[in-house]
């Protein structure tokens, strides 16, 4: 009889603090927010290296349990233990001192929180920062900015107090002079099935080009309004898909140029079906916009996988490595894009471009290799 086989039990513990993993998210693998894909991603390539257990700062509590294979709990934050039942949570993961504890974002309450008990009980803290609260607080009246702006800012000083930093983009790291060690990590992907089975080719427009995400100024709206205007002549369609506040102005458009279609939020299957039997996929984004030293936009990784072309504008944090298996403007205005526009056009795509993209993506960003990148980091501090 042959011998049977067990997998070595990870010897360091992880708790998985999170305000987006929520338990029906995770009973029926349906997640609805970039952050959700995100964290879901990532938890699911932790849980495979560590014993991983995922606190989830809710209203309502839940005990422990098994949810998609990952230990799953909820407490309260909300109330006045939530505090307590949080530090309850890391206690029990302690193992010895063998554990760490990694959230999101720079809460102050939730960030202190788990410093303190980290070095209580022995163990080490992480923060993965992947956005900033500024994009939220400049549309707020100016003294509920203020406020909102330092409680905030008061959570950078727990930051300083992590045994380390997980980032996607570390220009803030630099720009903040935030000296605590740091690991600057990427989008991991769940690849799907492959469009081509073919390797090269300039194929003609069959002139759909897709923009879809949050519809903003940031993201490139306005200079599509103008560029269509400027354009009347060119013979393309122009799809829409998602939300923001500038929905209504395109959803207004599609009835004076019909180049444009708006179809709002659709599901995600059926968007991803849509981006794989596109031509062309934009991914604009500000540069001088307030996330762009945070973030790193999780869109372009998921465009980049779909093997259809992506045009792109230069912003901070796309390095050459990208920028080369893109369809590049180096600018964010509207006469860069109207002439990279016109030249596809009118000569056609070529589309090893999105070929090289997925397979670089394919290679790259892998879930499982920044998962054991980040084990590794968490281990040595």
């Amino acid at each position: 009889m042959g011998e049977t086989r067990c997998e070595p039990k990870p010897t360091r513990t992880v708790v998985f603090v999170s305000r987006s993993l929520d338990y029906l998210s995770l009973r029926d693998s349906s997640m609805s927010s970039s952050s959700q894909v995100f964290e879901y991603g990532l938890v699911l390539a932790l849980n495979k290296l560590v014993d991983l257990e995922i606190v989830q700062l809710g209203s309502e509590p839940r005990e422990i349990r098994l949810l998609s294979g990952l230990r799953f709990c909820s407490v309260n934050y909300r109330s006045l233990l939530g505090v307590f039942q949080l530090a309850k949570a890391v206690y029990r993961n302690r193992n010895g001192g063998n554990f760490s504890v990694i959230t999101t974002g720079y809460y102050p309450l939730e960030i202190s929180t788990i410093v303190i008990c980290a070095k209580i009980f022995g163990g080490t803290s992480f923060s993965y920062i992947y956005d900033t609260h500024l994009a939220a607080t400049q549309k707020m009246p100016r003294w509920k900015r203020t406020l909102a702006n330092l409680y905030f800012w008061s959570g950078f000083y727990w930051v300083e107090k992590l045994s380390g930093v997980l980032v996607l983009n570390d220009i803030f790291i630099s720009k903040k002079k935030i000296t605590v060690p740091f690991l600057k990590t990427k989008i991991g992907i769940q690849m799907r099935k492959k469009q081509f089975d073919f390797k090269s080719g300039v194929i003609p427009f069959r002139n759909i080009i897709v923009f879809a995400g949050t519809i903003n100024a940031e993201n490139g709206a306005d200079l599509l309004i103008l560029f269509l205007k400027k354009n009347p002549d060119l013979k393309f369609e122009l799809h829409f898909y998602g939300d923001g506040d500038r929905a209504a102005d395109i959803a207004a458009l599609t009835i004076s140029d019909m180049r444009v279609k708006y179809f709002g939020r659709i599901s995600d299957d059926l968007l991803q079906k849509r981006l794989r039997s596109a031509d062309l996929l934009l991914n604009l984004r500000d540069p001088e916009c307030i996330s762009c030293d945070y973030a790193f936009p999780s869109k372009l990784i998921n465009f980049m996988a779909t093997g259809t072309p992506v045009l792109s504008n230069h912003f901070p944090g796309l390095d050459d490595s990208y920028a080369k298996l893109l369809y590049m403007v180096s600018t964010f205005e509207t006469g860069e894009f109207s002439k990279k526009m016109t030249s596809l056009l009118h000569c056609g795509i070529d589309i090893t471009v999105g070929i090289r993209a997925r397979n670089f993506v394919e290679e790259q960003h892998q879930w499982g290799a920044i998962a054991a990148e980040i084990v590794t980091f968490v281990e040595t501090r």
